[in-house]
């Protein structure tokens, strides 16, 4: 599988910190600068949210709920990659899916928890990766 993917900024929203930060390896070990959040709050005051190409959301995060927070990145940067990953079943991703889309977000993927370097980069490379049982 090639891994040629233009570099561009990434954003990463997970209040797991384990997640986040092998997250950011994956990324940045295909090119990527990536930033991350711990909190909704956090990326939400973010002032340079536009400027980001993906940005990776957990869709369950203490401070505010997935839906919530996928209409509040849809109306600061509607024309970012949103990757939502949780560990929901498939029904719950694709919901997601759905709302984000409906939010106006240009590009919309999802990934399930526990997920792999390779679906990382399926879904950077804009194909499906969800793999829940």
């Amino acid at each position: 599988m090639s891994e040629l993917i233009p570099p561009h900024a990434v954003a990463v929203v997970d209040d797991e910190p384990l997640i986040t930060a092998l997250l950011g390896t994956v990324l940045q070990s295909l090119d990527h600068s990536v930033k991350g959040f711990g909190s909704a709050a956090e990326v939400l005051m973010y002032p340079h949210l536009a400027q980001f190409q993906t940005i990776f959301l957990d869709l369950t995060l203490p401070d505010m709920q997935g839906l919530e927070l996928v209409d509040a990145v849809a109306r600061a940067a509607p024309e970012v990659h949103l990757v939502i990953f949780s560990g929901h079943d498939r029904s719950v991703l694709n919901k997601a899916k759905w709302h984000a889309r409906l939010c106006g977000v240009a590009r919309c993927s999802v990934l399930g928890k526990p997920f792999t370097r390779d679906d990382v980069l399926q879904v950077m490379q804009g194909q499906p990766a969800v793999k829940l049982a």
